[in-house]
């Protein structure tokens, strides 16, 4: 919460910023990024079974060719993920 704080008055201080403080304020941004997209990692994979595997199974059942392509399609895109 102190990092969201802090941006709260970093934005405040943008409306009155001197040009020579925009480095340092560009370097505390910089760091609430990148502290952000670890705590977000955290947040998405922190439930009781994020640590397990899953079993997925993609079936075009009996839809004709095109539910074939589809099916191929999000496997693709599952097995890139």
């Amino acid at each position: 919460m102190a990092l969201a704080n802090d941006c709260d008055g970093l934005i405040a201080l943008l409306k009155e910023v001197n040009p020579s403080d925009v480095p340092a304020l560009t370097e505390e941004i910089q760091k609430v990024q990148t502290r952000w997209e670890e705590l977000r990692v955290l947040l998405y994979l922190s439930g009781e079974f994020d640590q397990g595997n899953c079993y997925l199974t993609v079936s075009g059942g009996a839809g004709g060719t095109e539910a074939q392509d589809w099916a191929a399609m999000l496997l693709r895109m599952y097995l890139r993920y």
